[in-house]
């Protein structure tokens, strides 16, 4: 009996209707599931590159602005209102000023020799805001407060600030 029984499953061919669909029905669910994880992997890969680039320009700015207010004079420092603004131009002893600011058009962050014409490229595209302050009455320390922002408006939208407080070095 044992030998017709091996003779009859070898000599079957194919496979029935009912497990083509079952393994039709699994493949389909196990493909579903890996392209739900690769839409979601690609989702976090483009927020996470986005973030990045948006840090990136945030550290520029802040370095940038931070390394140029290190070595300015308390008393060159000026501002487009009585003390704080969205501009600021550092003057040094021999008379080098430099100035930065928010792009008139876009949201560029300019920095420039102070009267140099035209106005050159930004140091970083995504500026939202920023702001200049005297922080303490004596006027040796300056608040910087800036932001950055992609796809402003949008769903999507991703911001990030940082403020940071200089104090100038260079006092009487």
């Amino acid at each position: 009996m044992k030998k017709g029984f091996i003779r009859r499953s070898f000599s079957a061919g194919g496979f029935t209707l009912v497990e083509v669909i079952i393994a039709i029905s699994l493949s389909a669910i196990a493909l579903f599931g890996i392209e739900t994880l690769i839409v979601a992997s690609f989702k976090d890969f483009k927020t996470g590159k986005e973030i990045a680039d948006l840090q990136r320009d945030l550290d520029t700015a802040s370095y940038q602005i931070k390394g140029v207010l290190d070595e300015a004079d308390y008393d060159t420092i000026s501002y487009p209102g009585p003390n704080s603004g969205n501009r600021i131009r550092t003057g040094y002893k021999n008379d080098w000023s430099k100035e930065f600011y928010r792009q008139a058009s876009g949201n560029g962050l300019i920095y420039k020799n102070f009267g140099e014409s035209p106005d050159p490229a930004p140091i970083i595209n995504t500026l939202q805001s920023i702001t200049f302050k005297n922080s303490l009455p004596d006027k040796r320390s300056v608040r910087v407060d800036l932001t950055v922002v992609k796809s402003e408006g949008t769903p999507t939208e991703r911001r990030l600030s940082n403020n940071f407080l200089v104090y100038l070095r260079n006092k009487p």
